[in-house]
C-alpha cells in the first residue's frame, strides 16, 4: 500500500485514469460499433458497395461519431481528466472492434489487415474521443 500523498488532501481521488469508466464507455460503444462494422463488411464482401465507394465514408463518419460519444461517456463517468478519458475510451472502442474483426479475417482466410491503417484509424478514434470528452466538459457548465 502506498503512503498518502502529503500534498493532496485526504479523500481526493488519486491522479490517473479511471479505467472502470473507460471500460464501461468503450464496451457500450463497441456493442453499437460492432454490428455497424459487420454490416459494412457484409456489404463489401457481397459486392453491394465497392471498396472505394462513397458509402464507405458514411460508415467512417458513423465510426468517428460513435468514438466521440464513447469519449463523452467516459468523461462523464470519470468526472475529471476529460480529454484523457475520452481519448482512452475512443481508442479502446476501436481496439475492441478491430481486434475482433482482425481475428475474424484471419479465421476466414482473408489475411491480416494493414498495420498502418489500424494505427491511423485508431488515432482518429482517440482524437474523436477527445472531442467527446471536450464536449462533455463544456456541457457540464450549463447544468
Amino acid at each position: 500500500m502506498n503512503p498518502p500523498d502529503p500534498g493532496r488532501p485526504s479523500g481526493t481521488p488519486a491522479p490517473g485514469l479511471d479505467w472502470p469508466a473507460i471500460l464501461r464507455a468503450a464496451a457500450s460503444m463497441a456493442i453499437i460499433v460492432l454490428p455497424l462494422a459487420i454490416l459494412q463488411n457484409w456489404l463489401r464482401t457481397s459486392d453491394t458497395i465497392a471498396i472505394d465507394a462513397a458509402e464507405n465514408y458514411l460508415f467512417t463518419f458513423a465510426y468517428l461519431l460513435l468514438g466521440s460519444i464513447s469519449g463523452f461517456g467516459a468523461a462523464k463517468l470519470a468526472g475529471r481528466l476529460h480529454l484523457q478519458h475520452g481519448a482512452a475510451a475512443g481508442g479502446l472502442t476501436y481496439l475492441i472492434v478491430q481486434g475482433l474483426g482482425s481475428i475474424w479475417k484471419l479465421i476466414d482466410g482473408r489475411g491480416a489487415p494493414s498495420l498502418l491503417g489500424i494505427i491511423f484509424f485508431g488515432l482518429q478514434m482517440a482524437t474523436c474521443g477527445m472531442l467527446g470528452g471536450l464536449l462533455e466538459r463544456r456541457t457540464r457548465r450549463f447544468q
